[in-house]
């Protein structure tokens, strides 16, 4: 099966949807396209796979292939997920219609607000970090929202879009041990930016686990006023 051609069908209305967006940006956040194979999604929770397993069926009429990958130690770690769908075909029309991967050149697309949401989205399932902290009341709220790269071009890009929105961000540099390549980190810390993402990006979301930490139960009491954007 590998190497092989499918046949791709691309359904109308493909660019215009939501869930082809989230599943982009899950795949520069946590995949890998391969020119010979195809393309891989990656992990440990199942969840976000079932739904870009969806997404590619319903979007391209694809069959895909979930792996369990071994670890070494598995009773300290979840077991890797992947996802993997077979297609050359898929791979040159990702390319064609400008969109680029890998951990260093995956660009961010210009997109309509909800349309950018979905993409924002996939990437917070893929890279995304939540951090809560304990108020004066002792509940836990959202003290932060982490997204995690090693493209520092292309976080801030989306910085700059998310300020066109009002959304105030910071971009840090962290060097990590045993890793060759500086790792960033796009943090929105100021409650507007936090409501602002929960109330707009968080509701493209396929993972329950993260949703959960940005409903209202975890999010600052100020409210945003307005409609969604």
């Amino acid at each position: 099966m590998h190497g092989k051609k499918k046949n791709l069908v691309i359904k109308e209305g493909i660019l215009t949807n939501e869930g082809f967006w989230w599943l982009v940006g899950y795949l520069q956040g946590d995949g890998n396209v391969d020119e010979r194979n195809g393309i891989w999604l990656v992990s440990t929770d199942l969840q976000p796979l079932r739904c870009a397993e969806e997404i590619i069926r319903n979007l391209f009429a694809l069959g895909s292939s979930l792996y369990v990958e071994r670890r070494k130690f598995p009773g300290r770690h979840k077991p890797k997920l992947k996802l993997a769908v077979f297609s050359r075909n898929l791979v040159s029309w990702l390319h064609e219609i400008g969109l680029r991967f890998g951990e260093k050149r995956w660009n961010v697309p210009s997109l309509p607000s909800d349309l950018f949401c979905s993409h924002l989205a996939g990437l917070f399932d893929a890279e995304g970090q939540v951090l809560l902290r304990r108020n004066k009341d002792g509940k836990s709220k959202v003290a932060m929202i982490i997204i995690h790269s090693c493209n520092s071009n292309s976080l801030k890009l989306l910085a700059s879009n998310l300020k066109g929105r009002g959304v105030r961000c910071t971009l840090l540099k962290r060097v990590r041990r045993n890793r060759p390549n500086p790792h960033y980190e796009l943090r929105l810390s100021r409650r507007f930016g936090l409501v602002w993402f929960a109330e707009n990006v968080i509701r493209h979301s396929r993972l329950d686990r993260k949703k959960m930490l940005l409903s209202s139960e975890y999010l600052p009491r100020q409210t945003i006023s307005g409609t969604r954007v």
